[in-house]
């Protein structure tokens, strides 16, 4: 994807703003480029056996502040072992170990800048890929988005870094950043739907009477689905019309507990008498009529 095609993504998501915080976010830790100079002057990744070892005693040493979980106790967490990290200088091991988990710890809690700085530290002082340390931090991230505006951040971010990885020709790493990125881009605009019909779609709780299933919705189609098919539907226009009020007005007589046949009759009085014809609008749960 192109510079064009991440900025028509971000422009369409309505994140032109959160694209540019993630991007001068990046510039700001990183530099000019995601590539470190002198990588075999840093430290390898210490083994398997020393990183479970070092993840064990972090975890101990931390085990009340691990057990919290929301967001704000992780991104406390997340900080304190971030300055823990830097300050442990004797035990390559633990300061990897605390520096990783500051960034999966930020990441989740929604604060990727302070993920992107952890991943940031963790190339500065061992033999790794950046970008794959920061790529990490997005994927964890989204996993852990619950809300539109956590998306719209991971979008951002995942795009920043889909643009320095097809710069440095890693096409493969642009290609996963840019699917999480519009992943979180159609999450965040299913979140923004469902907010905009919020009070529709929890009119079940507040008001007496409403179920939460459209069961009574499908009960009061099926006369109208059964007639169809038994006669084969109409053949004008103002034949559907003439049916689609008919079986509305049934359904609706019934669940009022009227009798169709005395509304109709009351209709055509009305209608002798050059009258208003007897309506059929009920009340919602506030009292209030609707159409």
């Amino acid at each position: 994807m192109t510079n064009l095609g991440y900025g028509m993504l971000l422009r369409r998501a309505g994140m032109a703003r959160v694209g540019a915080i993630a991007a001068l976010t990046l510039a700001l830790i990183a530099g000019p480029g995601l590539a470190r100079a002198g990588a075999a002057d840093r430290p390898a990744v210490p083994d398997e056996a020393d990183l479970s070892a070092a993840e064990k005693e972090v975890k101990d040493i931390h085990k009340a502040d691990f057990a919290k979980k929301r967001p704000a106790d992780m991104q406390a967490l997340a900080e304190k072992l971030l300055k823990e990290g830097l300050e442990t200088k004797d035990k390559p091991a633990a300061r990897f170990v605390l520096l990783r988990e500051a960034r999966d710890l930020a990441a989740r809690a929604g604060d990727l800048p302070l993920a992107m700085k952890a991943a940031e530290e963790i190339a500065n002082h061992f033999a790794v890929d950046p970008l794959a340390m920061k790529a990490a931090a997005v994927d964890r991230g989204h996993k852990a988005a619950a809300t539109a505006g956590a998306h719209q951040a991971v979008a951002a971010f995942a795009l920043a870094l889909a643009d320095a990885a097809a710069e440095a020709d890693g096409w493969e790493a642009a290609e996963h950043l840019a699917k999480v990125a519009l992943a979180s881009v159609l999450t965040a605009a299913t979140c923004r739907e469902l907010l905009a019909h919020e009070s529709k779609l929890w009119a079940f709780v507040w008001c007496e009477g409403v179920e939460p299933t459209n069961n009574a919705a499908e009960r009061a189609l099926r006369h109208a689905v059964l007639w169809r098919k038994g006669s084969g539907g109409t053949d004008s226009r103002r034949g559907s019309r003439f049916v689609e009020r008919v079986l509305s007005v049934r359904e609706t007589c019934r669940q009022q507990g009227r009798s169709l046949w005395g509304y109709l009759v009351e209709c055509c009085q009305a209608r002798l008498a050059g009258t208003d014809a007897p309506s059929l609008v009920g009340k919602n749960c506030s009292g209030l009529e609707v159409a």
